[in-house]
Parts: structure tokens; C-alpha cells; sequence
């Protein structure tokens, strides 16, 4: 049994950190990221002090970061939400703040260790996971380990083209499934079509105005839907992974995606390639404090 450890999430807004046993987030507590934490050395300092009420009997540190991660060195290497990160040691700085060994990833490997580790990924050593919310991410975990790929930049499955001609991307590429497939691509969609929300979670209202028989959300939702699909299938090709866990914040849509997802994967599969099992995540918000807490497990 994998005794308790400590994960940290640090988003683009929020710093999530929680204390993590047999698999669960069991206490926890969050950082609101401000102007005066802007800095790796402030931030830092306020991590430290937050977890000190969930760290008793705990000597270690995982950490995943919306960024790109030099893993080995325990460095953030480029960060376009958290800028002031760039270039800097950030788990060095946390080792030395907190006094426990630290380990640094990015956030949405983190996010597929902990689907792998603790979640719907469970028992399985050939795994990719999807990452669907603000943006479109991937974490693969190959023969039971993540694989990062060099300077860390493995599974950046949004930025895959899916129309040639489609609309620019922020990577500077033009009809990425990003573009589609995640809370930007489906707010994109909508305004073109026409379809406009009432105040609120935009992207809540239109997955519930699809399921209300609205046909522009429909039609949003099965082009986002087609968009997945195709990358569902791109990757089983490339990497043949046996499941396929759906996670991020737009996961619990998969059952209004699912059905032409699957059709769109299987278009892509052409009954020549294996098709993986595709399931939503089960950790829900927690998947990637988990799975930072679990970066010291193999």
C-alpha cells in the first residue's frame, strides 16, 4: 500500500494542493493565484505554507504545472498562462521552502498518472489520456510509465490538424482539433453558428441546450464531436493504446459525444486497426492532484 503523500496542481488561476491516501484526495486546500504570488519564489513560499497543515508524516512532493516541464531537472521551461515561471527551478525552490523531496511534471501528465494510478486507467500499462477543457491535452503512459518525450513536449494532441484550412490556432498552426474539441474550440463553434447562451457557463448551457433538441448546439456539439473522434482514431494508430480515458473538464459531456466520437474513431480505424476501449476518468477534479501526489510511485 503506497503510504500518504502530498500532490500539487498549480493552474492558471488556482493552486490546488491536497493530501493523497490509498488514491484519494483525503484533506486539501487551494492557493487563489494573485499579483503577489507572481513570482516562482513568492509562489513558492505560499505553497509551503499552505500545506503545512496536511503534511504531517510526509516527506514528499508531487507537482504538476501548466506548463512545459523539464522533469529531470525539476524545471519549468515555458508556461503561457504563468509566464513568470519560465525558465525557473521551480521544485528546487519548493524543496527548499517545504523541506520535503519534490518532483516536478507538467499538469496534464499528472492528470493521466493519476487516471492511470488511481482512476479508469487502473491495471493498464498502454494508456493515453485526453485532457478536454480550456484547451486540448495529452498525457501517454507507455509499459506502465508516462513518456514525456524530448525536452518534455510528448502528447500535445490538440495542436494534430483536423482541417487544413480550419481557423488559427495560438500554436501558430491553422485547423487544430484544440480548435474544436475543448471549451475554446466549442465556444468558437458556437458563434459561428449562430448560437448565443444565456448568462453562465456557456459551454454547461450548450451541451444542455443539445440535449434539448436545440439543432445549432447539436450541430456544435457533433462537429466537437467529430473532431475527437478523429483524434481518438489518429492515436490509436500511432500508439495502439489499449484505453482511452477521456478526462478535463468537458469529460462529463463524453455520453453526448460518444456516440459520434466513436463513429468518427472507427472511420479513422477502417476495421484495420485495433480499436481501444475509450471511458470518461473517474477522478473528476482531483486527477491531477493525485496524480502529482503519485509521481514518486512506479
Amino acid at each position: 500500500m503506497i503510504g500518504p503523500r502530498l500532490g500539487v496542481d498549480i493552474g492558471g488561476t488556482r493552486c490546488k494542493i491536497g493530501r493523497v491516501e490509498a488514491g484519494q484526495v483525503v484533506a486539501r486546500t487551494a492557493i487563489e493565484l494573485t499579483p503577489q504570488h507572481h513570482s516562482a519564489e513568492s509562489l513558492a513560499e505560499a505553497i509551503a505554507g499552505a500545506l503545512v497543515p496536511l503534511a504531517a508524516d510526509i516527506s514528499e512532493l508531487g507537482v504538476g504545472v501548466a506548463a512545459v516541464v523539464d522533469s529531470a531537472a525539476g524545471d519549468v521551461v515555458s508556461s503561457p498562462n504563468l509566464p513568470w515561471l519560465n525558465d525557473r527551478p521551480l521544485a528546487g525552490l519548493l524543496a527548499a521552502a517545504t523541506g520535503l523531496h519534490v518532483r516536478l511534471d507538467n499538469d496534464v501528465n499528472c492528470v493521466g498518472w493519476g487516471e492511470a494510478r488511481a482512476g479508469a486507467g487502473r491495471g493498464c500499462d498502454e494508456l493515453l489520456c485526453l485532457a478536454l477543457g480550456t484547451g486540448l491535452g495529452g498525457a501517454i503512459i507507455r509499459n506502465g510509465e508516462l513518456h514525456r518525450g524530448q525536452h518534455g513536449r510528448a502528447a500535445e494532441l490538440g495542436h494534430v490538424p483536423f482541417r487544413a484550412n480550419g481557423p488559427p490556432c495560438g500554436c501558430g498552426g491553422r485547423g487544430c482539433v484544440e480548435q474544436y474539441a475543448s471549451k475554446i474550440g466549442l465556444l468558437r463553434l458556437a458563434a459561428d453558428m449562430g448560437w448565443h447562451p444565456e448568462p453562465g457557463d456557456a459551454v454547461v448551457a450548450l451541451f444542455r441546450a443539445a440535449a434539448g433538441g436545440d439543432r445549432r448546439a447539436i450541430a456544435v456539439v457533433d462537429e466537437a464531436a467529430g473532431a475527437l473522434g478523429f483524434l481518438l482514431g489518429w492515436t490509436a494508430t500511432l500508439l495502439a493504446p489499449s484505453r482511452i480515458v477521456i478526462s478535463g473538464g468537458i469529460a462529463a459531456a463524453w455520453p453526448q459525444l460518444r456516440v459520434v466520437a466513436l463513429s468518427s474513431m472507427r472511420e479513422q480505424l477502417r476495421g484495420t486497426f485495433a480499436e481501444p476501449v475509450v471511458v470518461s476518468g473517474e477522478l473528476a477534479e482531483d486527477a491531477g492532484t493525485i496524480g502529482a501526489a503519485l509521481l514518486f510511485s512506479r
